[in-house]
């Protein structure tokens, strides 16, 4: 079998997992500006174009942690005003959601404004906070019989495979079923792709039907064990997306990048020194002191003026000083 009609054979596949769906009419996708969530992204709207199934409505639903990384938040924002596009030209039942954390959630005002430490394997708050919590409250606004298309495949990784294996364990595995999102079945159209497959389908299939999706192979940089998160995530153990990242990135936002990828190093620094902490009435390292967080947001202004990016907003900024007033009066 050639590799085009290995990838049409996989697109029918996938379409005909969406086509056994059309029971449940509200269906939500989670998108996170991925390779697999873009193909899962591309791959369900063209569905709903092609197909034109009865009752059915999709939510397209996108957590910004306003910590992405810039290009991959670019490339995220040209999908869904693509996808936005198509839903008005052609009266797509379509809707695109872009959903952040609560003002008082969000990453700088619990960690400069609160004192939290930064995210680690034993306190990893950073995603329920930022991704979980907002994606849950958009998805129960709504028909609770829903379904949530998610871009996961099978071979990714061993702890992903495992995942896969106890959603069978508990009767929840079918040709694309990959367990729960919530209170949702989650399924995937793109469970069996292999990541040749979806690089085939990003690079020329989807260009086809007029998708901006072939620069994404750049940012990758042919490197599959890129995962693009935040830009300063603490739980990856070898960054490879910010160097993949500046890899692909002209000379100018390559400086940026590297500014970003030097000040993550200094916030980890900082968090992880016992010195910057609290210490609790039993002994245990609490919140980062006062003036190390006051040093930090000193630090992000300026690599905002160097790097010409906006990191931290003026209601973020506003709220944390509030916070610190608060301490004062308390």
């Amino acid at each position: 079998m050639s590799g085009a009609d290995r990838l049409a054979e996989m697109v029918e596949r996938s379409w005909a997992v969406l086509d056994g769906l059309r029971g449940t009419s509200r269906w939500l996708l989670a998108f996170s500006g991925g390779k697999d969530s873009t193909s899962a992204l591309v791959l369900a709207v063209e569905f709903l174009r092609r197909r034109r199934p009865a009752g059915v409505s999709l939510e397209v639903l996108y957590a910004d942690t306003l910590l992405e990384i810039p290009p991959m938040a670019r490339h995220a924002e040209g999908m869904l005003a693509h996808v936005e596009a198509l839903a008005e030209a052609e009266g797509l039942p379509l809707r695109v959601r872009r959903l952040r954390p609560p003002p008082d959630q969000t990453f700088w005002v619990l960690v400069l404004g609160k004192g939290y430490p930064v995210p680690s394997f034993r306190f990893r708050w950073c995603t329920d906070r930022l991704k979980v919590r907002p994606m849950r409250r958009a998805a129960e606004q709504g028909d609770p019989n829903a379904v949530m298309l998610v871009g996961v495949r099978e071979g990714e990784s061993a702890v992903r495979d495992g995942r896969l294996r106890q959603a069978c364990g508990r009767g929840e595995c079918g040709p694309a079923a990959v367990g729960k999102a919530g209170p949702f079945p989650a399924v995937s159209p793109i469970r069996e792709w292999r990541s040749c497959d979806v690089w085939d389908f990003l690079v020329f299939r989807a260009p086809q039907w007029g998708w901006p999706t072939a620069g994404l192979w750049r940012l990758y940089g042919e490197d599959e064990a890129v995962r693009y998160g935040c830009w300063l995530c603490p739980l990856v153990r070898k960054d490879r997306a910010l160097p993949a990242a500046m890899k692909a990135a002209e000379d100018g936002e390559r400086e940026a990048l590297a500014a970003l990828a030097a000040f993550r190093e200094r916030l980890l620094a900082v968090s992880r020194d016992p010195g910057n902490r609290d210490v609790r009435p039993d002994g245990r390292l609490g919140r980062l002191r006062r003036e190390a967080r006051e040093s930090l947001l000193a630090e992000l202004r300026a690599l905002e003026r160097r790097s010409g990016l906006l990191l931290l907003s003026q209601e973020e900024e506003a709220r944390i000083r509030r916070i610190w007033e608060e301490e004062t009066r308390g």
